[in-house]
């Protein structure tokens, strides 16, 4: 067992933010793009709204969701953290949001596994963890039953460790 003075958390698995949690959302945008952008050949306001502004204004209308999509994509998946370690739970969402504390795995009530039907067919799901004190939502989580699985054997784990020692010192 490991030297229980030692502060620092021994990783044993990393999460992230998974892309396939964004495909609903890109393959909506792509048909809203198609839509408006071909639109204007079989719709008249649109086909007014070419006229009076432009084809170019027509296009960047269509369009100009995309990079602001490409930045959500970038973001999520390069700054949503989730470390499991022997400890707590390490969560991290990047610059934009605030700093969440570390949770100790002996906090945690109660897991939860929220999922759409895309969700489940994309293997993708929202994790919801209730501890003594806060509520922590952890999105886009790829084969979430496993990462669920692992977390209530840590919690289990580290219960009858504290068990056992309880035991052995009195």
């Amino acid at each position: 067992m490991a030297d229980s003075s030692d502060p620092a958390h021994r990783d044993l698995a990393w999460y992230g933010y998974d892309p396939r949690a964004l495909a609903v959302l890109v393959a909506g945008t792509a048909i809203l793009s198609w839509g408006v952008w071909l639109g204007r050949w079989y719709f008249e306001d649109l086909s007014g709204l070419a006229d009076r502004m432009g084809a170019l204004a027509v296009f960047l209308l269509a369009w100009a969701v995309w990079p602001i999509l490409a930045a959500l994509f970038f973001y999520r998946t390069v700054t949503y953290t989730y470390r499991l370690t022997d400890r707590a739970l390490l969560v991290d969402f990047g610059f934009w949001h605030p700093y969440q504390p570390p949770l100790p795995l002996d906090e945690i009530r109660q897991v939860t596994i929220r999922r759409g039907v895309f969700g489940r067919c994309l293997g993708i799901g929202t994790i919801e963890i209730q501890a003594a004190n806060r509520r922590l939502i952890l999105p886009g989580v790829r084969q979430p039953e496993a990462f669920v699985r692992r977390l209530e054997h840590l919690r289990h784990r580290d219960r009858s460790v504290r068990i056992g020692e309880g035991k052995s010192g009195a």
